[in-house]
């Protein structure tokens, strides 16, 4: 996994980002914002640590970063456009490549991949319920 995540890192010319970037990046894409504190609680990082690593994904222009309008003690963080353009090509990257290594397999070991990848699945929601 980490070597795919390396490839992919270097194939879109982003292999400058850590693994702690890379984190705030896949969490504030779904949840499309996040005050400072919300995010460290996600990552597991302390508040000053989440701020300075915020820091460095404004200065790379992967993030933004903006006062709450209802209390500028709030700092509100959020994708900017670059940021959302990576994980749109990061995920066709892996679309790509999980679709070539399909189509290598026959069509027999196919139907067992996916009926691996909805057990999996299963089993995922179960245990965060």
């Amino acid at each position: 996994m980490r070597q795919f995540t390396l490839g992919a890192l270097r194939a879109l010319g982003q292999a400058e980002l850590s693994y702690p970037q890379l984190a705030t990046i896949f969490y504030l894409g779904p949840e499309g914002e996040a005050t400072m504190n919300e995010l460290a609680k996600a990552l597991g990082r302390s508040v000053s640590a989440t701020s300075r690593l915020v820091d460095g994904l404004v200065q790379l222009g992967f993030v933004e970063r903006e006062e709450h309008p209802e209390d500028r003690r709030t700092k509100r963080v959020r994708l900017a456009e670059k940021g959302e353009r990576f994980l749109d090509n990061l995920e066709r990257l892996r679309s790509r490549i999980l679709n070539r290594a399909l189509d290598r397999l026959s069509r027999q070991e196919r139907d067992h991949v996916l009926r691996g990848f909805a057990l999996m699945v299963r089993a995922m929601k179960a245990t965060a319920e």
